[in-house]
């Protein structure tokens, strides 16, 4: 197999890309359903609703004292 040729163009973009999140790639997703009227909301978010989602989950682990 053939090695891939850096590309500097690509390596800038990725960095712009990345939010800072602080997970790594090699994390696992957690994936969750909710009832149909939450779903239809955080679906109308469009790519929004990620960020929604983790600040809402942080909050709450705050909340309960566990972070």
């Amino acid at each position: 197999m053939a090695k891939r040729k850096h590309n500097p163009e690509a390596a800038a973009a990725k960095k712009q890309w990345s939010k800072g999140l602080g997970t790594t790639s090699d994390q696992r997703p957690l994936s969750f359903k909710f009832p149909p009227t939450i779903d239809a909301l955080l679906r109308a978010m469009g790519t929004a609703k990620a960020d929604y989602v983790r600040s809402a989950v942080e909050a709450k682990l705050r909340e309960d004292g566990l972070l």
